[in-house]
Formats: structure tokens, C-alpha cells, sequence
């Protein structure tokens, strides 16, 4: 078919938009690592505190989400978080079989002497944009977060199953 996704370089293969996005998340993991082996905690490290003193993530099991790593992975990042003294896991008063987990005064201490080298790194990756060019990019980017944020998977299966995938 002339109008398939297929046909339209933007949404398949080398160079498409989720090929770009990938790839862009890809190198910039690889970069800013290197950013962070000065530091007493490397990026996923880091990443996970954010996220956790930002209340975007509370368990174990919404850290693994969050940085696509599997259980294993995080339980070995939060045991090294804590034995840094930077978190702290307590059982939930709300429900005894989930384990909350907490970011220390020294995690937030850390969070923000690591602030500076998250926010250097972009500051080189995004400096040549205009400030008009990096807040539309801004503004697009949460749009399509937003956008996948609303739409469960399950509708997204639902849908690609309609279509014949």
C-alpha cells in the first residue's frame, strides 16, 4: 500500500523517529556515564534517587519501570543506595507487603551535588538550540509523553490488534 506505515521513512527503519529516539537515548546514557565516574554514584544511581525524592517512583518495582532495568538489576542498585546511606526502605503502613523506599538527607545531598553534572551535560548536548528552538523541542517532547501516558498499552494493543498486527 502506498499510505502503510512502511512506506513512510519518519515511522520505519534507519533514520524513522523511533529509530532517532532510541538512538539519541542510546548515546546520551553512554555519554553522561562518563560524566559520572567522578561521582560517588554513576547515573542510573543518580536517576533513581530523582525519581524516587520526586515521589515519580516509590517501590523497587517502580524504579525498575522507570529506568528499564529488570528486578534483579534493582534490587542491586537500591542495596548499594543503601548501604551509601543514601536511601532507606520501610515497609508500607498502608499495605505490610510493599516496601517503600525513601531518599535520605544524604541522598538529597547527593542528588544536588550531581545536579550540576545532569545539568552541564545538557547544557553542552542542547546549548547550540535557540532558547525558542529548545523550549518548542520542550514542549513536543512532553506532548508525546503525555500523550503515551494517557493511552494505556492495553488500548494500544487493542488497537494494533484492529489493525491486523
Amino acid at each position: 500500500m502506498a499510505n502503510s506505515p512502511e512506506s513512510n521513512p519518519h515511522f520505519f527503519g534507519i533514520g524513522s523517529f523511533g529509530y532517532l529516539v532510541r538512538r539519541l537515548l542510546q548515546l546520551m546514557i553512554e555519554n553522561i556515564e562518563t560524566r559520572f565516574t567522578g561521582e560517588a554514584v554513576n547515573f542510573s544511581q543518580f536517576l533513581a534517587l530523582v525519581s524516587l525524592n520526586a515521589h515519580e517512583t516509590r517501590t523497587a518495582a517502580d524504579v525498575a519501570r522507570f529506568l528499564g532495568h529488570d528486578a534483579g538489576a534493582t534490587t542491586r542498585l537500591i542495596d548499594q543506595l543503601e548501604h551509601k546511606g543514601l536511601l532507606v526502605r520501610a515497609r508500607s503502613t498502608e499495605d505490610r507487603r510493599i516496601v517503600d523506599l525513601a531518599v535520605t538527607a544524604a541522598g538529597k545531598a547527593m542528588i544536588h551535588r550531581c545536579a550540576a553534572t545532569a545539568a552541564g551535560f545538557h547544557a553542552d548536548l542542547l546549548g547550540d538550540l535557540s532558547p525558542g528552538e529548545l523550549a518548542k523541542l520542550m514542549s513536543q517532547l512532553s506532548r508525546l509523553v503525555d500523550k503515551l501516558k494517557a493511552a494505556p498499552a492495553e488500548q494500544s494493543l487493542a488497537e494494533a490488534k484492529r489493525r491486523g498486527k
